[in-house]
């Protein structure tokens, strides 16, 4: 077995609240996902998940609208997020 080593990070204390019941609910320890999420940056050689902003309603209307978006080349995920906030679709979750 491998030597175990402490990892230590700061994080606002509803993140962590909202994260540990998701664990609960799940039947894991903040620990055993922490780790399951270093292995995976391991094995992917990087982050493990796309970091985007999708769903997100920006602080300010973005100029020209979603035609304008459309034409910086954005992935069709990308794009059907603009659509429903401009949609009003959008929902916290």
């Amino acid at each position: 077995m491998s030597k175990v080593a402490t990892v230590t990070a700061r994080v606002d204390e509803e993140t962590k609240r909202e994260a540990e019941r998701i664990f609960r609910k799940l039947g894991i320890p903040m620990s055993s996902a922490i780790s399951a999420f270093l292995k995976a940056v391991v094995r992917n050689r990087g982050i493990p998940f796309e970091l985007k902003v999708e769903g997100v309603v920006p602080p300010y209307p973005y100029e020209g609208g979603l035609a304008k978006v459309r034409d910086a080349e954005l992935s069709e995920s990308s794009l059907k997020a603009l659509k429903e906030v401009e949609e009003g679709k959008v929902e916290p979750y």
